[in-house]
């Protein structure tokens, strides 16, 4: 052998090596650890850092938690925030975590030093959406639900706060992979901005049929992995609808009509490789609410997978791991599933695991752990190989 097929291979070996060790350090018969007493009320959002050191938790007790992945305990406690603590996003350089509240603060915090880096005391209502630019330099954030605020970190200041008033809460804001733009949607407002101007880019609004009364609404919208699409979903009639955007030419490229029943709550997420786009609706069966999980290849436009993944609960939240192959799902039953996008089952069901709704689940970068935050105040950490592999 070569001397670079000799490195080669002594490199592979070292990384499955890595990968066991880290695999043992967390494994248990179940496959997941819990996180226990380090909030007294509802967890509200989890976010892994990239270098997946860490896992940082917000909840309603006010407080922002900073977990280590390794040694399973808490890192750093924050405890700044005077009201719910609702939103929390690591920075991609893993320097920063960033803190959002309903007391309409948002806190950076230095997670190497255990500090503040600074504190940007907006003063403008809850902030409930945050997201860093792909290069870390900006974070943007929602302002009184329905306004914009750009955040300059280098520098410490404001950029600019863009208003918009119409159409209810802020549901989804956030950059596009390529960091070309951002996107801003409410249930009446579907709208890009150039990331480098902060001026509108286009305003897809009247793509969508609003109606004051509410009879439609844009339920949720995200970006494809490459930025070129936006996807979104739509009440409206007798069932819903789900578009795909062009964001070079500023149409819709393709509508798939009549994708869910009317009364439910529609959230999307696109696959990794941009070919799949899951979402999730909440339908009436003999039992109640059903939790369902589509998935639609925006390729071919055809329905490639269909879920039911709860009987007597809502899908709260749905995730793609980073390899494209599974969907993990969060419930209200308190239930997590994983789903495997290709052949079509749920692999695992979590049916014991929380005690509460499951408000947010999160894989890490690498795809090796994922993670759920409930309303019974606790988190779990899974090691995602230990019920893949059974699967091959």
């Amino acid at each position: 052998q070569s001397t670079w097929e000799l490195t080669e291979t002594k490199q592979e070996n070292q990384t499955l090596i890595s990968y066991f060790k880290k695999f043992l350090e967390l494994y248990n018969e179940d496959g997941y650890f819990k996180f226990r007493d380090i909030h007294s009320d509802s967890v509200s959002s989890i976010d892994f850092s990239p270098d997946e050191k860490y896992l940082a938790t917000s909840s309603l007790d006010t407080t922002v938690n900073i977990l280590d992945i390794k040694n399973k305990n808490v890192y750093h406690r924050f405890t700044g925030h005077r009201r719910f603590a609702l939103k929390v996003k690591f920075s991609p350089d893993n320097k920063f975590l960033a803190t959002a509240s309903f007391d309409g603060s948002i806190y950076i915090l230095d997670v190497a030093a255990k500090e503040v880096y600074h504190h940007f005391n907006i003063q403008c209502g809850e902030i409930t959406k945050l997201d860093f630019s792909p290069q870390g330099e900006t974070l943007i954030a929602n302002c009184n639900s329905l306004n914009v605020v750009v955040l300059d970190i280098v520098h410490k200041r404001f950029v600019r706060i863009l208003l918009h008033h119409q159409g209810g809460p802020m549901i989804n804001l956030m950059f596009s992979p390529n960091g070309k733009y951002f996107l801003a949607q409410t249930y009446a407002l579907v709208i890009v901005f150039d990331a480098a101007t902060k001026e509108i880019y286009h305003d897809f609004t009247n793509e969508f049929d609003y109606f004051s009364d509410y009879q439609q609404l844009v339920y949720s919208a995200a970006f494809s992995p490459n930025g070129d699409y936006i996807a979104a979903t739509q009440k409206g009639g007798a069932e819903g609808s789900l578009k795909i955007l062009n964001v070079a030419t500023k149409n819709v490229s393709h509508v798939f009509d009549k994708v869910y029943p009317q009364n439910t709550y529609a959230q999307i997420a696109f696959s990794p490789n941009g070919r799949y786009l899951a979402f999730t609706t909440n339908e009436t069966g003999e039992a109640g609410v059903v939790g369902v999980v589509r998935v639609y290849d925006v390729i071919d436009n055809v329905l490639y997978q269909s879920f039911q993944v709860s009987n007597r609960g809502q899908v709260r939240s749905v995730r793609f791991s980073p390899d494209g192959k599974y969907i993990a799902v969060g419930c209200t039953d308190s239930s997590v599933k994983i789903l495997d996008v290709t052949k079509g089952l749920i692999i695992k069901e979590f049916t014991d695991v929380h005690q509460e709704t499951v408000n947010d689940v999160r894989f890490s970068q690498s795809g090796f752990y994922m993670a759920s935050g409930s309303s019974d105040f606790t988190v779990n950490l899974y090691v995602v190989p230990e019920f893949t592999m059974t699967n091959l």
